[in-house]
């Protein structure tokens, strides 16, 4: 946490990868036929078709996403679809509480595509995009290649563990994911800088110069972008590489 403040970039990039697979991403596209079979008790042709249909439809939502990140801000992007996220993950909690009712099966499939649109708002596209903008140049590939690596890390323990939670839990294992979702928007409104329409070595310059982590979140959402600001930066740019 000197000068760089290396430990909370990197925290930053860990831990939002974190959030995209412990907000239920994986539990829900992996193991969709078997929500539709198995929870819901839909027929096997059903339950594919339907799944089929749900992944298309999150196919589609990630236009959403493309289109909101560079409008809304990541920060916005993200506290959107953590905090949508964690409300359908409630709503599957509660809608598969209720065993053999035909009600709530259709809520329960409703909620899995309101799932799939949120989910791309802000963790299949602007959570690859954060690391690279907030980490040092020097480390930037090492940070990017470290994050995607617990990314996947955490897809494979979901992946592992949710047939055995399905098992013994049942509906209960939405609990975990709605809590993980929940703690999306208060990290990210207290935590997470904004990088949209700054470059580079300006989000560099903002958590260098930010003499603590709430600092750098509040500089980064006041701190406006000038010209001979960009052209100091730019120029300690190129008197290192020249070193």
């Amino acid at each position: 946490m000197g000068e760089e403040k290396l430990l909370y970039r990197f925290l930053l990039c860990v831990v939002l990868q974190f959030f995209q697979q412990m907000s239920g991403g994986t539990r829900i596209s992996v193991y969709i036929p078997i929500i539709f079979e198995d929870n819901l008790h839909l027929s096997a042709s059903l339950a594919k078709v339907l799944a089929a249909c749900a992944l298309t439809w999150k196919f589609l939502s990630c236009f959403v996403g493309f289109y909101v990140v560079d409008r809304i801000g990541r920060r916005a992007a993200f506290m959107i679809s953590g905090g949508g996220m964690s409300l359908c993950m409630l709503a599957l909690t509660v809608s598969n509480s209720f065993s053999n009712s035909n009600t709530a099966s259709i809520i329960s499939a409703m909620f899995i595509f309101v799932y799939n649109f949120f989910l791309p708002i802000g963790f299949l596209g602007a959570n690859f995009v954060y690391p690279a903008e907030v980490a040092p140049v020097r480390l930037r590939v090492a940070m990017q290649s470290i994050s995607i690596a617990n990314q996947w890390l955490w897809m494979f323990v979901v992946a592992m563990i949710t047939p055995t939670a399905i098992a013994d839990i049942g509906y209960r294992y939405y609990i975990v994911f709605t809590v993980m979702g929940g703690l999306i928007p208060p990290s990210v409104y207290l935590f997470y800088p904004e990088t949209m329409n700054r470059s580079l070595e300006e989000v560099n310059q903002i958590l260098h110069d930010a003499p603590s982590i709430i600092s750098a979140v509040k500089m980064s959402k006041a701190r406006p972008i000038h010209d001979d600001v960009l052209g100091e930066i730019e120029g300690k740019v190129m008197a290192e590489k020249i070193e």
